[in-house]
């Protein structure tokens, strides 16, 4: 089981340097499930890796980003009511 891990995180890591991941020039940010993954079997310097373990961090993200875009656009997104109101 360990092994396939190992072989897992790997394979992320390869495929971050192949995108221009640069470990000795970048700071990475790894969140969600897969991060206890990656801190227990990766292979990196834990100077230049910081791990956010919390498993809604990806749609917590996300609704900023959402929020981010109806704020430029002068819409509000009310959570109670899950729907975007007419513009003031």
């Amino acid at each position: 089981m360990e092994e396939a891990a190992k072989t897992y995180v790997d394979k992320i890591f390869a495929e971050l340097k192949a995108h221009g991941y640069n470990p000795n020039l970048m700071k990475l940010y790894v969140m969600g499930g897969g991060a206890k993954v990656v801190k227990l079997v990766g292979d990196y310097d834990s100077e230049n890796v910081t791990f956010n373990h919390d498993i809604r961090v990806n749609a917590k993200g996300y609704e900023y980003f959402c929020y981010m875009n109806c704020a430029d656009r002068k819409q509000w997104l009310l959570p109670d009511k899950g729907a975007y109101p007419d513009e003031e």
